[in-house]
């Protein structure tokens, strides 16, 4: 099988390590697919050579929109039947709006399309009517791609029917395949048991606008002025204005020197952070998968997150959680862990068990059989074979 993955607007982040981590795992199961990997220029890679893998960087497909619309109407299709490739793996949200002379496997990655609350936190930020006209343009192509893709893939349960009431495709038609477990490894024991003098309490993870920052910085505000020593732990690149932004409302809530930000952490030194943490919280209010808290849970962290239904699925029965924009109940929380040593161990426990469940290898399995499954779909459906005569099974 001859398999082209879509990844041209992956640079990095949380899509990065899918598409790194998920093709080493497939690479691995299935040696004889042959792959073809378009990827952004802005990628860095730092993958040793294998014959199956051909790496191909796409360097002007960030120059403008027209650019991106060439590639997939015009210049991905026609890689298509140059390379007669079987199955095409879109993991960038689109597949092209043309009739495709293969199967199409769509992996979406951002639930912000489906999210009527993430849509106007995006659109109040942009900066033009123009960049929002762009958005609301991506965002029926997302939808478009998930009703016309043969098979479509997503992280949870929650997001399938989001997209499902979205676009009306039937929930049961989605694959659901849980990613591993990010940056991390899994610990073999929980975080210490011990008391500490003040307790870190970490939220690890980039900007977005949906990230929820005020709700946690107020949360802390009720914490301190209620005695508890802490510490909030970042990892923001404040050279991003927004991230400025962020800064800025934690002075404005007085919490300034309870935050210790250590800017983006690379993937060496990101377990040592975490291990450095007694407590994980995760206010956002709209995520695809939300890799920080399975990193955290791989950690044997105890764990407290925004009550939407994409985290409760990620981290149940681990996590406590509280109502998004609830302050309060967040600092309810956090101070129930703080208060109980025995509730908070035990927490630490069920997140390492939890953690567990995720895995890259399981991942890569599915992914393949969701791969082979689209390509039997479409063989099925067209009474032919693939363009290079590729036996599957159909499941």
């Amino acid at each position: 099988m001859k398999v082209l993955i879509n990844a041209v607007s992956i640079s990095e982040g949380g899509a990065k390590g899918v598409l790194l981590q998920l093709l080493a795992s497939m690479r691995a199961l299935r040696p004889d697919i042959e792959w073809i990997v378009a990827t952004s220029p802005r990628l860095k890679l730092e993958t040793a050579a294998d014959p199956s893998v051909t790496w191909m960087p796409i360097p002007w497909i960030n120059r403008s929109p027209l650019h991106v619309f060439a590639w997939y109407e015009f210049v991905l299709p026609a890689l298509i039947k140059k390379h007669q490739v079987d199955v095409l793996f879109s993991q960038t949200n689109f597949v092209p709006r043309r009739k495709m002379s293969c199967p199409t496997l769509l992996l979406i990655q951002n639930a912000g399309h489906f999210s009527s609350e993430f849509d106007r936190l995006t659109q109040a930020a942009l900066p033009s009517h123009f960049a929002r006209f762009l958005w609301r343009q991506r965002t029926r192509w997302v939808c478009r791609s998930a009703k016309t893709a043969t098979l479509v893939t997503v992280q949870t349960r929650a997001l399938a029917e989001a997209i499902s009431a979205a676009t009306n495709r039937p929930v049961h038609e989605f694959v659901v395949i849980p990613h591993g477990c990010g940056l991390t490894a899994h610990a073999d024991t929980t975080a210490s048991d011990r008391r500490p003098d003040h307790f870190r309490i970490g939220y690890i993870t980039k900007f977005g606008v949906q990230k929820n920052f005020k709700t946690l910085f107020k949360a802390a505000a009720r914490l301190r002025d209620a005695g508890y020593p802490l510490k909030i732990v970042l990892t923001l690149d404040e050279n991003f204005a927004p991230v400025r932004e962020v800064m800025a409302s934690a002075e404005e809530i007085g919490i300034t020197d309870l935050i210790e930000n250590h800017g983006e952490v690379n993937q060496a030194k990101i377990s040592v952070l975490y291990d450095s943490l007694d407590l994980f919280v995760f206010p956002s209010f709209c995520e695809s998968f939300g890799f920080p808290m399975v990193e955290a849970m791989a950690r044997g962290l105890p764990i407290v997150v925004a009550a939407t239904n994409e985290n409760i699925e990620t981290t149940y029965p681990a996590s406590l959680t509280f109502p998004p924009l609830d302050a309060e109940e967040l600092a309810n929380r956090l101070a129930k862990l703080m208060d109980d040593d025995s509730e908070r161990i035990k927490r630490g426990q069920l997140s390492l068990e939890r953690g567990r469940d995720f895995s890259w290898d399981v991942a890569a399995r599915q992914s393949i059989i969701a791969l082979e499954r689209a390509l039997s779909r479409a063989e099925v459906k067209n009474g032919q074979m693939s363009p290079t005569g590729t036996k599957v099974t159909v499941i």
